[in-house]
């Protein structure tokens, strides 16, 4: 699934966007009360332990060819789920480090 696709199923933008080389992770706030607003605007980060963790909002973690490669709900989810299955964890920089990576690229047909 591509980034302009879940924009699609949420019917708005991002709330923020953070940039990790090639890859992006979009943050969209649910809009609980408690829920955490992430900066508006786009964040670059130079690695996984900068991924911000924004309570109650969906992360979304796409690969370098813009394909949604990992998800959760941050600190509401006991899983991050990805590609390659689901691992537990409510943010996706607890992912292990060889996964994130692997993640990171894109998958090879």
């Amino acid at each position: 699934m591509t980034e302009a696709r879940i924009a699609e199923i949420f019917d708005r933008a991002p709330d923020q966007v953070c940039g990790l080389g090639s890859n992006r992770i979009v943050y969209y706030r649910r809009g609980a009360i408690g829920d955490t607003r992430p900066s508006p605007g786009f964040l670059t980060i130079s690695n996984m332990t900068e991924i911000p963790s924004h309570f109650g909002c969906a992360q979304l973690l796409f690969d370098t060819h813009g394909r949604l490669s990992a998800y959760t709900v941050v600190r509401e989810e006991v899983s991050v789920t990805t590609r390659e299955g689901k691992f537990r964890g409510d943010n996706i920089r607890q992912l292990d480090v060889t996964l994130f990576e692997r993640l990171r690229l894109p998958v090879k047909e």
